[in-house]
């Protein structure tokens, strides 16, 4: 998972248990822009905002699903079929424990569209 998606995931999983913090979408998308605070999340932010002043988005979509494809655009893995075949070739156990290791192994295969047999040759 790359760190745009863990941020994502992230504040998803914050605004879902916590939904009392927020009265209503705005609150959610500077909630989350809050957060970006630093060099190309800041720059993000501050795009994102003249954005959002400039264009009027219609009301059958929801804005904070606007941000989240934008902040996806902006900071995720553009191909992740490649990367996770990258990341299946490359694995090594290393120092982590088997458990881990296999944990990471099924994370990367599920994104790589390796059939079953190619899977087995790449798990080491």
């Amino acid at each position: 998972m790359t760190g745009c998606e863990a941020f994502i995931n992230a504040c998803q999983i914050y605004i879902a248990v916590k939904p009392q913090d927020f009265g209503n979408v705005t609150a959610k998308i500077m909630w989350i822009l809050l957060y970006m605070q630093t060099g190309m999340a800041q720059q993000f932010r501050n795009s994102f905002l003249v954005l959002c002043n400039h264009q009027n988005t219609k009301q059958s979509v929801d804005p904070i699903e606007i941000l989240y494809r934008n902040i996806y655009q902006a900071f995720g893995d553009p191909n992740k079929q490649a990367t996770a075949i990258l990341e299946l070739t490359t694995m090594k156990q290393g120092a982590k424990s088997a458990e881990e290791h296999i944990q990471c192994f099924k994370q990367a295969y599920g994104h790589s569209g390796y059939q079953e047999t190619a899977g087995i040759h790449e798990l080491k």
